[in-house]
């Protein structure tokens, strides 16, 4: 999804069975991320999550009940690592 804080890891892992995709690791994203993908920090964070979010919405990907509360968790989530 457009608008992270975070990757996943599990692609670098190797599988032994087909359902382990489904798993896998968080990694935060690292402070010096962070900046560059959101130079305003925390205050440019909840703005392109949220213009992400309402594009999925948009597209069918996510409902439009679930928008508001979704980009208020990711806004109360936004911890640059440190």
């Amino acid at each position: 999804m457009d608008g992270g804080a975070d990757r996943r890891a599990d692609r670098d892992q190797p599988q032994r069975r087909p359902y382990e995709r489904l798993f896998g690791q968080t990694v935060p994203f690292t402070a010096d991320t962070l900046a560059r993908l959101y130079p305003g920090g925390a205050d440019d964070y909840p703005a392109v999550f949220g213009a992400a979010t309402d594009t999925a919405i948009a597209e069918g990907f996510m409902l439009a009940a679930d928008g508001e509360e979704i980009k208020a968790l990711a806004a109360a989530a936004y911890h640059p690592a440190g």
